[in-house]
């Protein structure tokens, strides 16, 4: 459990958080303050090892709530010896701890609480000055301390990544379903990681051309889901890679399916993808109902980038 700063940048809402609150899956749920919306979102910690710092990619209702933004992230003001820790509460609504500013260094500040005491699961709670953000709490070592990242790292490293690779991150419209020359139509629902590049996105695994390319930072799981009202029957499924080609193959392999829109998978197959490249379930008799279906890759056979060239569900 922790907090984050959700902003705006080139369309595309972001949530900023420590990593360590991220945690080791790329796949975390948000809450937003009262109203509340729930939601997940793809969560990344791509900067360098000793900066306490993540970014998730929001989508949906949660990133209707996006208004803010670090473009111009203005520093926490000396001449101020107060600031306001800003944290929601379970149910939603928005709390603020006055705070005394102990200590400003050149990446940390350092507040102490003179009345009251710090909450736990602060962790990426944010700091104030007239309303503006300051810092980022990574720590808390006492009940009237903690320690925040000034909001100059914090916009820098943000920046910087989103500018380099904004196109990237997150699509400006829901793709839309397809229908597969040997297969139902469906639709790419949520992908638990980034491409390489612009033209290696995960557009490509339900096309004949083209290889979705991305670098594993954990379990990838790929979600998606049959459009419409109605269940389709899957039979078969088959995941092509290029044994040949400049990147790894997956390696194990999960596919888990639910015949609702919501509520738990159950396992439809599970094991390695051959090394000519080809993972084919074999086709079964009678085909199972499912409204979503979950792709999941737990290895690979090489370091490095992962391809798959295309997904076929029959």
């Amino acid at each position: 459990m922790g907090h984050g700063y959700m902003f705006r940048y080139a369309g595309s809402c972001y949530v900023a958080m420590p990593r360590h609150v991220r945690g080791l899956f790329p796949k975390i749920r948000l809450s937003t303050a009262a109203p509340v919306v729930t939601g997940t979102a793809d969560a990344y910690a791509p900067f360098w090892d000793g900066l306490d710092l993540a970014v998730a990619v929001a989508r949906g209702d949660v990133a209707a709530r996006c208004t803010a933004s670090l473009q111009n992230a203005a520093g926490i003001s000396p001449a101020r010896h107060t600031a306001d820790m800003e944290y929601l509460l379970p149910k939603g609504e928005i709390a603020r701890l006055q705070v005394r500013i102990a200590d400003i260094g050149y990446l940390f500040i350092e507040a102490n609480v003179d009345q009251g005491t710090v909450p736990e699961g602060m962790s990426g709670a944010f700091l104030f000055q007239n309303d503006r953000p300051v810092g980022m709490a990574i720590q808390s070592d006492s009940a009237d301390h903690a320690r925040f990242i000034r909001i100059e790292e914090v916009a820098m490293n943000l920046n910087r990544w989103l500018g380099d690779r904004g196109a990237v991150f997150a699509r400006d419209a829901e793709l839309a379903p397809v229908r597969q020359a040997t297969g139902f139509e469906v639709a790419l629902e949520e992908v638990g990681v980034l491409p390489v590049d612009a033209n290696s996105g995960p557009e490509n695994l339900l096309r004949e051309e083209g290889t979705f390319v991305f670098q594993p930072e954990g379990v990838v799981e790929m979600e998606f889901q049959v459009p419409g009202e109605s269940a389709a029957d899957l039979a078969r499924v088959r995941i092509k890679s290029d044994p040949d080609a400049d990147y790894a193959m997956p390696l194990r392999v999960r596919i888990a399916v639910s015949g609702a829109k919501t509520g738990r998978m159950r396992t439809f197959w599970s094991g390695q993808m051959g090394s000519d490249g080809i993972l084919d379930t074999g086709p079964r008799a009678i085909g199972t109902r499912v409204r979503r279906i979950s792709v999941s890759i737990y290895s690979a056979d090489a370091p490095g980038p992962v391809g798959i060239q295309q997904i076929v569900f029959e």
